[in-house]
C-alpha cells in the first residue's frame, strides 16, 4: 500500500501559483491564493507570469522554512547556552516535580491561561478612575465614592504615573510610613490602597496585591466619646433658644465700598423658629433615637416619622446596611419634635446655625458622639443589647458589647432619657405643622 503523503507538507512545499490568460483583461494572471496580498497580479505576457510566480514561489518557501525553524527554537535549547541563574531555576523546577515534566507544562499552561501581562504598564492614575467607576456602576453610595477618591488622591499623587506592576509591597509600605498618619487613619488608608490594588487584580493587570503583605496596626481599645445628661441638657437648650445673627452694612464710601459692618441678631421671630427648625430636631434625634447622621438622620423625611405609632422609620436607601428597620421614639424625643413636625419634607440641617449654637455652648464635640451617647444611655436603661443593636441597626451585640457595656450607669441613663424640652424659650415657636 503506498505511503500517504504529509498534508501538512502538500499544503506547504508543494504549493504554486497558479497562471492563466485573462480575455476579459488582454493580459496575463499569477494567482497567489491565499499566500500573498494582493492575491492577484497582472503581466503583459506569459513570460513576465512565469517569472513572477516563481519570485512568489521562492518567496513563499522562505517564509515557511523560517516558520518551522522558530518553532524548533522554541521547543529545543542547548542548556549550555543557559546563564547559571537560568540553569539553577531549571534544575529546582525539575526537582520540584520530581522530574515529572509534564507537570511543569501543566503549569506553564494554566499559568498562560490565568494571568496577563498585556495590561502590565497600565498607569495606576487610569486603572484609579476605572476602579471608582467600577465602584460608582455597582451601586456605592455617593459618601463611600468620595471617600475611596479622598483616600486614593494623595497616593496617587506619588505612585499615580506609574504602570501597576511596578509598585512593590515596599513602595506602599514606605509611603504609609511616611505621611505621619495615627494607627487608625493608617489603617484606612491601607484599606482604600488596597481595594485599587484588589481591583487591577481581578482585571489581570498585576499578578498581585502589594498591599496583601502590609499588616494592619494593631489599635488599643478606647471606648468611644460620650456627652453627659448635663451636656445633652444645655447643648439642647442652646440649640432650642438659639438666635442667628445677620450682618448688616452700618456705612460705605463714596465709592460704595463698605466701610463698616456689624453682625447683629436676628429680631423676627419666623427667621428665628425657621433656623432653630434646622437644629433642633436634627439634634434630638441624633441624642435619643440614634440615627447615623451622615446617611440616615441627614436624609431622614418627615413622612417617616410616626408621631401615632411612636417609631422612626429607617429606610434602606438611606441605611448603612441597605435594610429598613424602625426605631422607637421615646416620650421625650417626641415633645423635642412636636413643634417642628411637619406632613413631609427632610428633616433638614445646617451646618452654620449647628456650629454657631455648638460653640456658644462651650461643649467638646466629636464625630458619632450622639449615637453613642444614644446607644449607651439606651443599653444601661433597658439592660436589653438584642433590642438596643436592633434600634441602632447592628447586625449582632458584638459591637455593643465591645463599645458600649457598662459605659454609664443607670441612675444617669434615668436622667438622660427625661431630658424634656423646658418652658423658658426666649422665642415662642411657630410651628409650620401640628403632629399626627
Amino acid at each position: 500500500m503506498a505511503k500517504k503523503k504529509n498534508s501538512k507538507r502538500e499544503r506547504g512545499a508543494s504549493w504554486e501559483p497558479k497562471i492563466r490568460y485573462r480575455e476579459d483583461r488582454g493580459r496575463w494572471m499569477v494567482d497567489l491564493g491565499t499566500k500573498f496580498t494582493p492575491r492577484r497580479l497582472y503581466c503583459a505576457t506569459e513570460a513576465d507570469a512565469v517569472s513572477e510566480a516563481a519570485k512568489k514561489k521562492a518567496a513563499y518557501l522562505d517564509r515557511l522554512a523560517g516558520q518551522k525553524q522558530a518553532a524548533k527554537d522554541k521547543v529545543a535549547f542547548n542548556w549550555h547556552n543557559l546563564t547559571k541563574d537560568q540553569q539553577n531555576n531549571l534544575a529546582v523546577a525539575f526537582a520540584s516535580v520530581d522530574g515529572d515534566t509534564d507537570r511543569i507544562i501543566r503549569a506553564l499552561t494554566f499559568y498562560g491561561k490565568h494571568t496577563s501581562t498585556a495590561d502590565a504598564s497600565r498607569k495606576l492614575e487610569d486603572i484609579s478612575k476605572e476602579y471608582l467607576a467600577a465602584k460608582t456602576a455597582s451601586g456605592k453610595r455617593v459618601r463611600t465614592l468620595v471617600d475611596a477618591k479622598v483616600k486614593l488622591t494623595p497616593f496617587l499623587k506619588t505612585f499615580g504615573m506609574q504602570s501597576v506592576s511596578s509598585v512593590t509591597t515596599a513602595d506602599v509600605k514606605g509611603w504609609l510610613n511616611g505621611q505621619g498618619y495615627t494607627p487608625a487613619t493608617r489603617n484606612a488608608y491601607r484599606v482604600a490602597i488596597s481595594g485599587l490594588f484588589t481591583h487591577a487584580l481581578k482585571r489581570r493587570y498585576t499578578e498581585y496585591n502589594p498591599v496583601a503583605a502590609i499588616e494592619s496596626v494593631k489599635i488599643d481599645q478606647a471606648l468611644p466619646k460620650i456627652h453627659t445628661p448635663a451636656q445633652v441638657k444645655a447643648l439642647l437648650k442652646a440649640f432650642s433658644n438659639f438666635i442667628p445673627r445677620r450682618t448688616v452694612v452700618v456705612a460705605r464710601d463714596q465709592n460704595r465700598k463698605v466701610t463698616k459692618s456689624e453682625d447683629r441678631p436676628i429680631t423676627d421671630p419666623a427667621e428665628i423658629f425657621q433656623a432653630r427648625s434646622m437644629i433642633v430636631p436634627y439634634l434630638a434625634i441624633g441624642y435619643f433615637a440614634g440615627l447615623r447622621p451622615e446617611n440616615e438622620l441627614a436624609n431622614l423625611d418627615w413622612k417617616d416619622v410616626d408621631f401615632s405609632a411612636k417609631t422612626i422609620r429607617v429606610s434602606p436607601a438611606t441605611a448603612k446596611k441597605r435594610r429598613q428597620r424602625y426605631v422607637d421614639m421615646s416620650d421625650n424625643l417626641i415633645q423635642w419634635l412636636t413643634p417642628y413636625a411637619q406632613q413631609e419634607g427632610k428633616i433638614g440641617f445646617s451646618r452654620k446655625y449647628f456650629r454657631a449654637a455648638r460653640d456658644n455652648s462651650k461643649i467638646e464635640w466629636s464625630k458619632d458622639v450622639m449615637r453613642h451617647s444614644f446607644g449607651s444611655y439606651l443599653l444601661a436603661h433597658n439592660q436589653d443589647a438584642p433590642k438596643t443593636a436592633m434600634q441602632m441597626g447592628h447586625s449582632g451585640v458584638d459591637v455593643l458589647f465591645n463599645h458600649y457595656r457598662n459605659l454609664v450607669k443607670k441612675s444617669a441613663a434615668t436622667e438622660y432619657w427625661n431630658i424634656a424640652p423646658e418652658d423658658d424659650a426666649k422665642v415662642v415657636p411657630l410651628p409650620v405643622a401640628k403632629a399626627q
